[in-house]
């Protein structure tokens, strides 16, 4: 018997030894393999807005040739659980592997341009980069957590490069990651405003030249400033648009942006509030309350049953209360309602005073509606107290 579990190791150990040596001489891990980030722009729908970031891989004296692009940014569109996974920040990612050929085809289909950016790369640097990708995509490596600003495609790319070999002088950005991530959303009123809604105070934090790689545009951009101590040289020499770009993204015309829809709300029941039509301004505030619960209930969500930090503390809802729900649902007397009505009218009323001294920026849409809400409220104790 312990000859049989020694023989057994034996064969055991020749087996992986011998995997371990076709894995060194194996083509996609090799002298001859070529690596370069892959930037493709972003596109017309919510998943996309932000742009993607990947690696690509290719070897052309291998018998087939091999093109192929490792990419951190796949999930289960077809999870049940989609929306709450990725609300709670329990959504798994994992990196895939798929042909360069598919991804170009995807890019020609969505109308999205993709740059290329080859590493400049010693043969050594070459087989080590290749075979971390490869072992970051066994099956017990592959899957990750996402995060929107500490864990993306982006920043797996980015986190390959913190090795002595390779060396920045990029500077910080003096910038916030709210306003990195705002140069994404230039025409994208409505979405902007919603994701200035979505993150809490601590995407005000100014965010050094490592951190601000965490977006597939400032990645691209940062790697302009990366050297190779071993070769002496910069890290990439230029940029190849790989497939042309023709989408342009319409925004919303000027009347129908956040901003002006919400002037337009206030400037509306002021005059009904003027005008004695308080019945009328209460069906509005109804429907107004009713979708300011609902968003509300979604930060608070987002705050505490969520893993992401970027969500936590969120100072928006000071406008976005759900206790809108006590004076939706038949729950109390006339006197606790008017108390949640003082309550949520004051806290309006401070972002209104005092928006300068909160630690926390608010889109420049969320005052108009702040004015509008407290508004509403004081007609709403007016009708309680007749």
């Amino acid at each position: 018997m312990l000859r049989f579990r020694q023989i057994y190791l034996l064969v055991v150990f020749l087996f992986a030894l011998n995997t371990m040596q076709g894995a060194v001489s194996h083509p996609l891990v090799s002298d001859s393999i070529r690596i370069s980030v892959v930037t493709c722009s972003a596109g017309g729908d919510i998943p996309t807005s932000f742009g993607h970031s990947a690696i690509r891989l290719r070897n052309s004296q291998a018998q087939p040739p091999i093109d192929i692009l490792f990419d951190y940014g796949t999930f289960n569109y077809g999870d049940p659980l989609f929306l709450l996974k990725f609300g709670r920040g329990t959504l798994l990612y994992y990196l895939s592997v798929r042909d360069y050929s598919t991804f170009a085809m995807e890019c020609r289909a969505e109308r999205r341009q993709a740059v290329e950016q080859e590493l400049l790369l010693s043969p050594e640097q070459r087989r080590r980069i290749a075979q971390l990708l490869w072992t970051n995509y066994r099956p017990e490596n592959r899957y990750y957590l996402y995060d929107f600003i500490t864990d993306n495609c982006a920043t797996r790319i980015r986190d390959i490069l913190q090795h002595p070999d390779f060396q920045h002088t990029g500077a910080s950005p003096d910038s916030t990651y709210r306003q990195l991530i705002h140069t994404y959303l230039p025409q994208k009123h409505w979405f902007g405003f919603a994701v200035d809604a979505l993150l809490g105070p601590s995407t005000d934090a100014k965010a050094n030249f490592s951190q601000s790689l965490f977006l597939p545009y400032t990645l691209a951009e940062g790697l302009k400033s990366y050297g190779n101590t071993t070769t002496g040289k910069p890290l990439v020499s230029s940029s190849e648009v790989l497939v042309a770009c023709d989408y342009v993204h319409v925004g919303e015309p000027w009347p129908l942006r956040p901003v002006f829809v919400f002037a337009l709300l206030f400037v509306l029941s002021g005059w009904l509030y003027v005008s004695g039509h308080q019945r009328v301004l209460h069906g509005l505030a109804v429907g107004l309350f009713a979708l300011i619960c609902v968003v509300g209930l979604v930060l608070l969500f987002l705050w505490l049953g969520s893993r992401y930090s970027c969500t936590k503390f969120n100072l928006n809802l000071l406008w976005c209360m759900p206790l809108y729900i006590l004076l939706l649902l038949p729950l109390g007397t006339h006197s606790k309602r008017c108390v949640v009505l003082l309550q949520c009218g004051l806290l309006a009323f401070l972002l209104l005073l005092g928006w300068w001294a909160l630690p926390q920026q608010f889109n420049v849409a969320v005052y108009p509606l702040a004015a509008t809400l407290l508004l509403l409220n004081y007609n709403e104790l007016q009708i309680f107290r007749k």
